[in-house]
């Protein structure tokens, strides 16, 4: 129906850059290091063209170097190539699980073949599984569902913040759920299993802004007393509180909010502050609330 044909290309890269090369932050580096052999999931949150997949791959990549795994990507489209130096990979691109014949619209056909993909991974028996992005109730019922099952998953998501990308994430898994019972069920699952979430923004080098530099903040759970105010909201599905406490909250080993990133980006020498000041939107988010 458009009056005109188009094209999108998408420029992949062979090269996988090591987490110090990203900046991705040392304690969510040091936390799948640890954990990726032992099962839960995590989410790497931000909005489109924000490098999330190529944090996700730098990851897997780095454990690879040193680690045994069984990994299986599941991607539309595959973005990296990952080159095993241990361990197995196996990289699974949707459109290949899309049947002809199907009379359903385009989004349907994508959202049914990556079903069928999800499905054909967890007989793989990995040990970690990626989620090129996970957008439907589906989606994100399975990836607790293969947590719960002892599997790492790590899955890119869209959401600017990290409170709002835990909010639609919730939302979505709600969603799955057939009653009020088996919705907080798979709730108390998904806390339980939780490992970490990453929130990211590129923003233009200071000095060159042909280059973009990764500010991330994260969020890690954790069963500390100071910080099990966090889950709490989080069971009660209080995010609107999670958001000011969360974008209020100094740094720690557990959690660092964007505007702390932010701070040290530019202490750093990587960003100008103005850059910075305009991509603070927890600032511009609590002014707004104050009035």
């Amino acid at each position: 129906h458009r009056e005109y044909d188009g094209l999108i290309i998408r420029k992949l890269f062979r090269y996988i850059p090591d987490p110090d090369e990203l900046k991705i932050p040392q304690n969510i580096v040091d936390l799948f290091m640890k954990q990726a052999n032992r099962g839960g999931i995590a989410l790497v949150a931000g909005k489109q063209r924000q490098g999330k997949s190529t944090t996700i791959a730098s990851l897997i990549n780095a454990y690879l170097t040193e680690n045994d795994a069984v990994v299986v990507t599941v991607e539309n489209p595959i973005e990296y190539k990952i080159e095993a130096l241990k361990g197995v990979v196996i990289q699974k691109e949707i459109l290949t699980y899309l049947n002809e014949g199907e009379e359903l619209v385009i989004e349907n056909l994508i959202e049914k073949a990556s079903e069928r993909a999800l499905i054909d991974a967890a007989r793989e028996f990995p040990s970690i599984v990626e989620i090129g992005e996970i957008r439907t109730p589906f989606e994100a019922n399975m990836a607790v569902s293969l947590a719960e099952s002892g599997v790492f998953v790590i899955a890119s998501f869209h959401g600017e913040t990290i409170p709002y990308a835990l909010s639609r994430f919730i939302n979505l898994l709600k969603s799955a759920a057939k009653t009020p019972d088996e919705a907080q069920y798979k709730l108390h699952i998904f806390l339980s299993h939780l490992k970490f979430v990453v929130g990211q923004r590129l923003l233009p080098n200071k000095e060159d802004e042909t280059m973009m530099e990764l500010v991330a903040e994260y969020y890690i759970p954790s069963l500390q007393d100071t910080h099990m105010q966090f889950i709490n909201l989080l069971k009660k599905e209080d995010f609107f509180t999670f958001f000011q406490r969360f974008a209020t909250a100094p740094k720690s080993p557990f959690e660092k909010n964007l505007s702390v990133a932010l701070q040290e980006a530019v202490v750093e020498g990587r960003i100008d502050p103005r850059i910075a000041q305009d991509a603070d939107i927890y600032k511009q988010t609590l002014r707004m609330l104050r009035g």
